[in-house]
């Protein structure tokens, strides 16, 4: 599901123009995309002091970093780089309140482009976690990124003491480093630090190194299904329709074209996924069956929807299945100009 961005204002309260305000609902109760407004000014990640720190000694064997896919070694949780993406703009919708009104953040780089590393975050404990992420992004040429200060994710560590993850045990949720980099840097590491937001297990003293994680691999089969779907969920709130149909398995084609899947979801009433979970997760060999429940807002209407979701292992990676019903909304969909009564 994909959205074309409106054009939106930092991390407020908008109204988006020109949308069609017509009713649209996905009959798959899958996600659909969202509007944003009028472009912030965006300011350029600062290459990081830590681009200074001294090389390990040569007698010192380099510890081994972890892969895209892979947990890591944190207590209490589960942190695992799912994705990166390279973009030349940012857009999130993070929620509807009328038929006009939206909350969103966008902006374009002014270094280059956007590296856009999306994670997620298990709570493996037994209470309740409260933790924040930072990252510092290096690339080939030996540069150090922090992440830029003109847009961000949600869950976001806003000023090392805001924002950030409210998870109960066995809970689930993604955020996203975003960095602001020049068109030639090649991201090769992410160096990922947490800070302890409250009163929950994860660090002891506040802040703490999670680890490196090497953006040159990925592990196979990587990322678990039911984490793919979540990073699914996440591209639609970012109206990254093309990004959103690479996790879809090779098969859809046949049944839905990325170029039909990009066309309802730009023309659509836009929604938002605002809530997510996945009360079970069967996998036998090469399938998974996911049940997932999410709670979207179109229009300030907020919906709650349930469905089971099948996802193959395809080519070393999780990938999911259009259902059918999915598939009947989309070769079905009208535009809702054309749409009568």
């Amino acid at each position: 599901m994909f959205r074309r961005p409106l054009t939106i204002m930092g991390v407020c309260l908008l109204l988006c123009v020109g949308l069609v305000a017509c009713g649209g609902q996905s009959g798959g109760g899958e996600p659909r995309e969202e509007p944003g407004d009028a472009p912030a000014e965006p300011k350029t990640s600062r290459p990081s002091e830590a681009g200074a720190s001294k090389a390990p000694e040569a007698s010192d064997p380099p510890a081994p970093q972890t892969a895209i896919g892979e947990v890591l070694p944190p207590e209490n949780f589960d942190l695992r780089v799912l994705e990166v993406a390279v973009l030349d703009q940012y857009f999130y919708l993070e929620d509807t309140y009328g038929a006009e009104m939206y909350q969103s953040t966008e902006a374009f780089p002014t270094a280059g482009k956007f590296v856009v590393v999306t994670y997620s975050v298990r709570n493996t404990g037994n209470g309740p976690l409260n933790v924040g992420f930072s990252g510092t992004l290096s690339t080939e040429g030996g540069e150090f990124y922090e992440e830029t200060d003109d847009v961000f994710h949600p869950k976001a560590l806003l000023d090392g003491v805001s924002g950030g993850f409210e998870l109960q045990p066995r809970g689930l949720e993604l955020g996203q480093f975003v960095f602001d980099v020049p068109t030639d840097a090649e991201p090769t590491t992410l160096t990922a630090g947490y800070t302890n937001l409250g009163d929950s297990a994860a660090s002891a003293d506040g802040g703490s190194q999670a680890g490196d994680v090497d953006l040159t691999r990925k592990a196979e089969p990587g990322a678990p299904p039911e984490e793919v779907l979540a990073l699914l969920y996440e591209y639609v709130n970012m109206q990254s329709w093309d990004l959103a149909y690479d996790l879809f398995a090779e098969r859809t084609e046949d049944s839905v074209s990325e170029e039909l899947y990009t066309r309802v979801n730009t023309d659509d009433v836009p929604y938002t996924i605002t809530q997510y979970s996945f009360p079970s997760v069967e996998v036998q060999g090469d399938n998974a069956s996911i049940e997932r429940i999410f709670t979207t807002s179109t229009e300030g209407e907020v919906e709650q929807a349930s469905a089971t979701q099948k996802a193959i292992l395809e080519d070393g990676a999780w990938r999911i299945l259009v259902r059918d019903d999915q598939a009947e909304y989309y070769n079905d969909w009208t535009p809702p100009e054309e749409t009568t009564g």
